[in-house]
C-alpha cells in the first residue's frame, strides 16, 4: 500500500493551558494588498470567546455557509519575500520555503515569532523567542502571509 499524504505528518502543538506573553494586542490592522482598501484587514479580540474576529475592507468578514463572522483563536503574521505582478491578473508569489519572522496574536497579546519550512511539502513550524516550537491555543489557526517589511498595527 502506498503511503498517504498523512505519512510522517506532524501536527502543530495545541494546549489550552499555554500562557501567552507579549504586548497588548486587542485590535490588529494591516493593509493586505497595497492600494486596494477592499483587502485591508482588521482582527478584534473578543475576550468572551478568546478569539479574534475578522473584518476586511471595513466590513465584517463572514463564512459563506454559516454566515458567522470569521474568527480564530490564533492569528499568525508570516513575513515572506513577495514577487508581485506575475501576470496580467496581478497575482502575487510568496517565498515560503526557508525561514523568516512573524507575529503571533493570541489571547489579546502579540508575541514575536520566527518560522521555518525546509521544503514544499513540509509544514511551516513557528518558534517563540526562546527557540521553542510554538504551542497554539485550541481552535482555528489563521496564518496571514505578508511581504517582508509590511506594517502591522496593534494595541
Amino acid at each position: 500500500m502506498a503511503p498517504t499524504w498523512l505519512s510522517g505528518f506532524k501536527p502543530w502543538k495545541i494546549d489550552a493551558t499555554v500562557p501567552t506573553t507579549g504586548t497588548a494586542a486587542t485590535d490588529v490592522k494591516f493593509e493586505f494588498w497595497k492600494g486596494y482598501t477592499d483587502f485591508d484587514v482588521e482582527w478584534k479580540y473578543d475576550a468572551a470567546t478568546s478569539t479574534y474576529l475578522r473584518s476586511q475592507g471595513g466590513a465584517i468578514a463572514t463564512d459563506l455557509e454559516t454566515k458567522q463572522q470569521l474568527s480564530a483563536s490564533d492569528v499568525v503574521i508570516e513575513y515572506a519575500k513577495e514577487i508581485d505582478d506575475l501576470d496580467e491578473h496581478l497575482h502575487l508569489f510568496y517565498g515560503v520555503i526557508g525561514n523568516g519572522t512573524g507575529i503571533l496574536f493570541r489571547n489579546g497579546q502579540a508575541e514575536q515569532v520566527t518560522w521555518k519550512k525546509a521544503k514544499e511539502m513540509d509544514r511551516t513550524i513557528f518558534y517563540d523567542q526562546s527557540g521553542k516550537e510554538v504551542t497554539f491555543a485550541p481552535g482555528q489557526i489563521w496564518v496571514e502571509i505578508l511581504p517582508i517589511g509590511d506594517k502591522v498595527e496593534y494595541n
